[in-house]
């Protein structure tokens, strides 16, 4: 979530900030870059890959779901619901040692191994 800031030649943004001004509250979701500035319009503009349907769907969903949420004022209860029921994410599944290498240390649990917010939400709390 977002207050403020330009339109990045985004013509709906750009028709909210002529009409009610920059400072509105938006819901912005990442949809990653393709690598090559050439390719982005094309990027932008396509469709979502059929495998990102297992959390897109799910948090478009959650989105509509917690809309009143925003509309009330209350931006981490929206993302608390906007985010309920996405599909937690897969821990890495550690690489085998080969023989010449011996294997590492094990590491202090990380603080963020122990945080129970989404992505999204920690994204959000950025933000804040």
């Amino acid at each position: 979530m977002k207050t403020g800031g330009g339109h990045a030649g985004h013509n709906g943004l750009r028709s909210l900030d002529a009409h009610i001004g920059p400072d509105f509250t938006r819901v912005r979701l990442g949809i990653g870059h393709p690598g090559d500035k050439r390719m982005v319009s094309n990027h932008v503009l396509g469709d979502f890959a059929k495998a990102e349907t297992e959390w897109l769907d799910p948090l478009l969903a959650g989105i509509a779901e917690a809309a009143p949420e925003l509309l009330a004022g209350e931006p981490a209860r929206f993302i608390e619901k906007a985010t309920r029921h996405l599909p937690k994410p897969e821990k890495p599944k550690p690489r085998a040692a080969t023989p010449k290498e011996a294997p590492a240390p094990a590491a202090e649990s990380a603080p963020e191994a122990d945080d129970p917010r989404s992505l999204l939400q920690k994204l959000a709390d950025r933000f804040r």
